[in-house]
């Protein structure tokens, strides 16, 4: 383990990652927050299989739930985006992570 890694360790319980920053052209916007969106959707879809895969009678509402959330998400994303391009502007994207150790 390095010093950093070690600091890190003792000293902090939150880190925040600065994941997504600057503008950027509808279609890199649209290529980034789809491509995240998407990511979470199949995260969460698989996480539902695992569950119903160990427990045919298992708890999947939460997961359901929140696949149902971000396909909404992923909808406004499109419109906010398609009004940009129809415009002819950037859109101006800062993703901030924030992990916290509880």
């Amino acid at each position: 383990m390095n010093t950093a890694t070690k600091e890190i360790e003792t000293k902090t319980t939150t880190q925040e990652i600065n994941l997504i920053e600057g503008n950027f052209t509808p279609t890199e916007a649209s290529d980034i927050l789809i491509a995240l969106i998407d990511h979470k959707i199949n995260f969460h879809k698989l996480e539902r299989m695992s569950v119903y895969a160990l427990q045919p009678d298992g708890d999947i509402t939460e997961s359901s739930g929140r696949i149902h959330e971000l396909e909404c998400d992923k909808g406004i994303t499109k419109d906010f985006i398609s009004i940009a391009r129809r415009e002819g502007k950037k859109l101006k994207i800062s993703g901030t992570i924030q992990l916290t150790i509880e």
